[in-house]
């Protein structure tokens, strides 16, 4: 009987760290999205960008840009918006010029 207590409890306990891993992987995932989400929105909020030639995502805090932008002065923008937000830990710029 006491043993099969204890296989029980280690099964909970081997449960319980595997479902934290997971939230914290989920965590994560939210974090990124929510990166990713307000820097679209900030390009969308700037006239002289154009959102839809602007790829951005967000893997651990890390925010790649890519596509089309028309002028340096809109890449500097950009990335320096990207660099300005929250919980974002560097800037990967595959920005091209057109």
């Amino acid at each position: 009987m006491d043993q099969a207590a204890e296989k029980t409890g280690n099964k909970l306990d081997a449960a319980k760290a595997s479902l934290s891993e997971k939230a914290e992987r989920t965590g994560d995932y939210m974090d990124d999205s929510g990166i990713t989400a307000k820097i679209k929105a900030e390009i969308l909020r700037d006239p002289s960008l154009k959102v839809f030639q602007i790829h951005v995502s967000t893997t651990n805090g890390v925010v790649t840009l890519s596509g089309i932008v028309d002028s340096q002065l809109n890449i500097d923008r950009v990335v320096d918006l990207a660099r300005g937000t929250e919980n974002v830990t560097s800037v990967e710029n595959k920005l091209v010029l057109k």
